[in-house]
Order: structure tokens, then sequence, then C-alpha cells
């Protein structure tokens, strides 16, 4: 399950399977989505997390290989909108996706409050 095309904006994944449905269809855009907006996110330091995910099943592809092409639909400050098509050999569509993630600034790592004293294990497992 390798990328084939990283040349930004487009995302282009080629997978061969013998049944594609819904939650398949989903993955695959949910993956060409969160590469294709860490891929330009991780050059400014900053990250992308999942919102949500909308993809509409039209067929199962049933043999033959789904090619996924995704391209961002907006690159905002807070957020990116990536539209997915997947389709089958034949090109028939099978799901159409629009998948957004939020871009984040990434926090420094906190390092645990220095005062704090630890609970002894005894004392963790008490009632």
């Amino acid at each position: 399950m390798a990328f084939q095309n990283f040349s930004f904006p487009q995302v282009v994944r080629d997978l061969a399977l013998t049944l594609a449905n819904a939650n398949l269809f989903a993955s695959i855009a949910e993956s060409v989505a969160s590469v294709g907006t860490a891929f330009e996110l991780l050059e400014r330091g900053m990250t992308a997390s999942g919102m949500s995910n909308h993809t509409t099943f039209l067929r199962a592809v049933t043999a033959g290989t789904v090619h996924a092409v995704g391209r961002p639909l907006t690159r905002g400050r807070p957020s990116w909108v990536w539209g997915c098509k997947m389709t089958a050999d034949h090109e028939a569509l099978g799901a159409p996706s629009t998948v957004p993630r939020a871009a984040r600034h990434r926090e420094p790592r906190r390092d645990p409050d220095p005062h704090r004293t630890p609970r002894p294990a005894h004392v963790l497992h008490q009632r």
C-alpha cells in the first residue's frame, strides 16, 4: 500500500485488492488526506489531526485496483479540507470523500511538575 504520486497538492494511491467495501474506502481517503496534510505541515513545524470523514459509498469493487486521488479543496490556517475520488480499474466511481484535517502548531513537550511527589505504588492500589 504505497503512494504512487506525492507531488503536492495531489496525492495518488493505488491499492490492489479482491473486495473494497465502505470501510476500506473511508480508510483510504483518511490516509490520503492525513499524509497529504502532514507532508505540507511538518515542514512548517505543525501537525495535522483528524476532524471527520464523509465517505459516500456508491458501489463495491470486487476485483482489480482501487485508484485514489486526493486534492486539497481548501488550505486554511485552522483546517484543511480534502476531496478524495476513488475509482476502480474500469473508472467507475466507488466512493467520493470529503475529509477535513485540523492544522495545529506543535506544542512543546512539557516536563512533569518537578515539585509533585510521586505516589508510592501501595497508595495507588488502595481503595
